[in-house]
């Protein structure tokens, strides 16, 4: 049976906050194996990057070290007679196999190349604006390895005109936005998010860029800060109108209220105390 390589999960906000907390405190392990942080050692301030997220059907190609190629959605290895709202048609027709390769041909495979987007358009979900679009596989991410280890690449420059004639598209050719968020205090940047959220709802750039007015879902963010590339440092935040799924909008702070308890906390609870009380 042919592996299925899935894309991994993507986070909420607070997820990615221990996470950096975690790396930037992080020392080396004990005796027994246990991880050792140093919680006096300062956090950073990282560049993320957002993106329209794509309110369609996550679908995938491998390409494997002896050139074979399979087709996936989320969970599963697609095939002519088990589709996937027509992904698997869409990359065996129209030559669509090797202009998915041709994309990755200068990688050297001796591990499988995954290429992973959203299979996206009429038919396949409603209520957003790029449900009123042809069907379209709009890439976000190129991974290189398996499940074990991965690294990531970015082949946005080489989707042109000529694969966009075909369907097929880089998530970087919509409009994207960028935010250095201060670790020291994560919080303060939540109205931000919730902004930009805001106003991708009320107007999706995908649909906007084919010019098709209506509502998006909200935004993938990723580091891109060298160090801090890894999926566990992705979020994505959706707005109200996609809020009844698991994942939770994010909610707005008090910055006038958030300053003052951190103003309170820089002035009593000093590093001396902090290393007496061992608060962590």
């Amino acid at each position: 049976m042919t592996k299925h390589i899935k894309y991994p999960s993507i986070n909420q906000y607070r997820n990615v906050i221990k996470s950096v907390i975690d790396k930037s405190h992080y020392v080396g392990r004990d005796e027994y194996d246990n991880p050792i942080f140093d919680r006096t050692r300062p956090l950073p301030i990282l560049t993320f990057k957002g993106t329209p997220k794509i309110h369609g059907t996550n679908s995938s190609v491998v390409i494997w070290p002896d050139r074979s190629v399979t087709v996936q959605s989320r969970n599963r290895v697609l095939s002519e007679g088990s589709d996937n709202a027509g992904f698997y048609n869409f990359v065996s027709s129209q030559d669509g196999i090797l202009t998915l390769k041709n994309l990755v041909e200068d990688i050297k495979i001796e591990e499988p190349i995954t290429i992973y987007g959203e299979w996206c358009g009429e038919g396949i979900m409603k209520g957003v604006a790029i449900s009123e679009l042809p069907k379209m596989f709009i890439i976000f991410d190129v991974c290189y390895g398996n499940d074990d280890a991965r690294t990531w690449f970015n082949i946005s420059s080489k989707i042109t005109e000529q694969e966009n004639k075909k369907g097929i598209y880089s998530i970087n050719q919509f409009e994207s936005y960028e935010l250095d968020i201060d670790f020291r205090n994560p919080q303060l940047h939540q109205n931000e998010l919730v902004y930009i959220t805001e106003q991708v709802e009320a107007e999706c750039p995908v649909g906007k860029f084919f010019g098709v007015s209506g509502i998006g879902e909200g935004v993938v963010w990723k580091c891109i800060t060298e160090g801090y590339e890894d999926s566990k440092f992705w979020f994505k935040v959706k707005g109200e109108k996609h809020s009844v799924s698991k994942v939770k909008t994010l909610a707005e702070v008090d910055v006038e209220k958030l300053k003052t308890i951190e103003e309170f906390g820089d002035r009593v609870l000093t590093k001396n105390r902090l290393i007496r009380f061992k608060i962590d």
